[in-house]
C-alpha cells in the first residue's frame, strides 16, 4: 500500500511530466506483476497445503498397507512354521522311507543269502532309485548261484573220489590181513593133502575120512574169508536196503580185521547179544562203517591196547546202540568237532584212513541212525552208533 501511495503522489506532482510516464507505467506493471506473484504464492500455498494433505492421506494409506502386509506376512510365516513343525517330520519320514526302503530290502535279502538261501532276488522297479543296484545285485546272485552249484558238483565228485581212494586204501589194509588169514587154511589143506599122499595106503578108512573132513573145513573157512572180502570190496555189492542181522554184521566186520588185531598185539573184547537183532539197511555199507572205525582204532593204539566192541538193544526206543572203544591216545577237544568234516585227518600222509568218518556218518544218516564220538586225551575214544531196529509190517 505504501508503494501505491507513493505512486499517486508522484502522479499528482508531475501531471505533465511526459518523461515520468514510462517510469510510472513500469512501476504499475511491476505492481501488477507483484500482485499476480502474490496471488500465485497464495495459490501455491493453497496447492502445497492440498498436496501436503493428499501426501499425508497417501502416506497413511501406504502405512496401513505396509502394516497390513507385515501382519499378513507374520501370520503366513507362523502358519508356515507350524506346518513345517508338524508336516516336516512326516515329509522327511516318508521321503526317507521311500529312499531307504529299497536299501533295507537289499539288506534283508543279503542277510538271508548269507544264511544260505541263494534263490532270493531283489525286486526290480524301473522308477526306483536302487534299480541299477538291484539289477547288479541280482546278476551277482545269478553268478554266485552258478558258482555254488559248480562247487557243490565239485565237492560231490571229490567226495566220490575220496570214497573210492579210501576204499582202495582200506582194501589194501584188509588184503594184507586177509592174506594171513587165507594162509592158515591153505597151509592146513596143503599139509593134509601131502600127508594123505604119503600115507594113503597106510591110512584107515576112519583116518582118511577125518583128513577129508579137515580139508573140507579148511576150504569152507577160506571160502568164508573170500566171500567176506568180496562183500566188502563191492564185487557183490547192493545198494538196496534189506533186513540185516546187525550182530552178525558186527562180528563179520571184526573177523575181517582179526589178523591185524593179533599182529598189532591188540586185545579184543566182544560184548554182543547171542541172539540176532535186525535193522533195515545195507549190510555192505554198515560193515564198511564198522571196519573203518576199527581200522582207525588199530592205527590209534599202534602196537598194543584193548579194543572193546559192544552192542546193546534198547527195547523202549526200538533201537540198538553199538560202541567201539579203543585205549589209544584220544582225540583233542579242538579236533572232535572237526573229525566228521570231509577231508579232515590228523594222520600222516600214507596212513590208512578207512572210508573217512564223514562218509561213515553219511552212511549212518542214510540208515536213519546217529554216529557220535566221546574221547578223553590219554584214555581213549569211543564211537557210538545208534540204529533203529527193524519192525515187521503186519
Amino acid at each position: 500500500f505504501k508503494l501505491k501511495d507513493g505512486l499517486s503522489q508522484i502522479k499528482n506532482i508531475t501531471p505533465f511530466c511526459y518523461e515520468c510516464e514510462p517510469y510510472l507505467k513500469a512501476i504499475n506493471e511491476l505492481f501488477i506483476i507483484y500482485r499476480e506473484s502474490d496471488s500465485l504464492i497464495n495459490s501455491l500455498q493453497v496447492t502445497g497445503t492440498k498436496l501436503e494433505e493428499i501426501t499425508g492421506i497417501i502416506s497413511g494409506r501406504e502405512r496401513q498397507h505396509i502394516q497390513s502386509f507385515f501382519g499378513k506376512t507374520q501370520i503366513i510365516l507362523i502358519i508356515t512354521l507350524i506346518l513345517l513343525c508338524t508336516l516336516g517330520p512326516l515329509l522327511v519320514y516318508k521321503t526317507a522311507s521311500y529312499i531307504v526302503a529299497p536299501i533295507k530290502r537289499l539288506v534283508e535279502i543279503t542277510k538271508k543269502i548269507s544264511e544260505g538261501d541263494t534263490d532270493l532276488r531283489a525286486p526290480l522297479k524301473e522308477h526306483d532309485e536302487t534299480y541299477s543296484l538291484a539289477l547288479s545285485f541280482n546278476t551277482m546272485l545269478d553268478h554266485l548261484q552258478l558258482t555254488q552249484q559248480s562247487l557243490e558238483e565239485t565237492v560231490h565228485l571229490l567226495n566220490e573220489k575220496q570214497k573210492e581212494i579210501e576204499k582202495r586204501a582200506s582194501l589194501g589194509f584188509l588184503i594184507s590181513g586177509v592174506t594171513h588169514e587165507l594162509n592158515n587154511p591153505l597151509n592146513n589143506i596143503s599139509l593134509t593133502a601131502e600127508t594123505m599122499k604119503e600115507e594113503l595106503r597106510e591110512l584107515s578108512h576112519e583116518e582118511l575120512e577125518d583128513f577129508i573132513k579137515d580139508i573140507l573145513t579148511q576150504s569152507e573157512r577160506a571160502k568164508h574169508i573170500i566171500e567176506d572180502l568180496l562183500d566188502f570190496s563191492g564185487a557183490r555189492k547192493s545198494t538196496e536196503m534189506d533186513r540185516v542181522d546187525i550182530i552178525n554184521a558186527v562180528e563179520e566186520s571184526v573177523n575181517l580185521v582179526a589178523n591185524e588185531l593179533r599182529v598189532s598185539n591188540i586185545h579184543l573184547i566182544m560184548d554182543v547179544p547171542d541172539k540176532a537183532c535186525f535193522v533195515k539197511g545195507n549190510r555192505t555199507k554198515l560193515e564198511e562203517v564198522f571196519i573203518n572205525i576199527i581200522i582207525n582204532a588199530i592205527h590209534e593204539m599202534k602196537d598194543s591196547g584193548t579194543l572193546t566192541v559192544s552192542a546193546v538193544p534198547d527195547v523202549l526206543e526200538k533201537s540198538i546202540i553199538i560202541k567201539i572203544n579203543d585205549t589209544g591216545g584220544g582225540i583233542p577237544e579242538e579236533n572232535i568237532r572237526n573229525i566228521f568234516e570231509p577231508f579232515f585227518t590228523t594222520k600222516e600222509v600214507g596212513e590208512g584212513t578207512g572210508l573217512g568218518l564223514s562218509v561213515s556218518q553219511g552212511i549212518i544218516k542214510d540208515h536213519n541212525g546217529e554216529l557220535d564220538v566221546e574221547s578223553t586225551v590219554g584214555t581213549g575214544t569211543t564211537f557210538i552208533i545208534k540204529l533203529p531196529l527193524f519192525e515187521e509190517v503186519a
